[in-house]
């Protein structure tokens, strides 16, 4: 009689066993700097593949926390193109690492900027819907940190002074 078991390992022998969430926690818990991909030996701090310590599944699971988790920064360079404003709010936690390096990107390009570039960049003709005549608006941005905000229109239906001056210490207007 054949047997009709197609079974090629019926005692088990080899087979993976399942880890449980806090067997996977501790081994994540042990290496706080490494992404998903660094636990899978596909990362920079784990280039090898032979080294992985998790399976791709394992990396999925939802319950699992990673300390480090999207794009690695590098926080000397960020801090290099930082404002120290800027540094000094991040430390004191004012504002997170994602505003940060938003301010500093900023930074860095405005900085490799001539000063042709940062004056037509600071001068912005911004239109209104319709692309109508009757409303223009430019902002510029001087070197010694004025800005300069101009803003004409013909469509206002409320009554406005004809010119208003915003400064440092108080506001001067039209008033009739």
């Amino acid at each position: 009689m054949k047997n009709n078991n197609y079974n090629r390992n019926p005692e088990g022998h080899n087979q993976w066993i399942l880890r449980s969430n806090e067997e996977i926690q501790k081994i994540i818990d042990k290496h706080p700097t490494w992404t998903k991909k660094d636990f899978r030996g596909e990362g920079k701090l784990n280039p090898n593949k032979k080294n992985a310590l998790l399976s791709r599944k394992e990396t999925e699971r939802s319950v699992l926390k990673f300390y480090k988790t999207g794009k690695r920064s590098n926080i000397r360079k960020i801090f290099k193109h930082s404002t120290p404003n800027s540094v000094s709010e991040f430390k004191c936690g004012k504002i997170n690492l994602y505003t940060l390096r938003n301010r500093a990107s900023t930074k860095q390009i405005r900085d490799n900027m001539s000063k042709s570039e940062k004056i037509f960049y600071d001068k912005k003709k911004i239109l209104c819907k319709g692309d109508a005549d009757d409303y223009f608006k430019m902002i510029i941005l001087f070197e010694n940190q004025i800005l300069f905000d101009l803003e004409t229109s013909w469509t206002y239906p409320l009554i406005f002074p004809k010119w208003i001056i915003f400064g440092s210490k108080g506001i001067i207007y039209e008033n009739k």
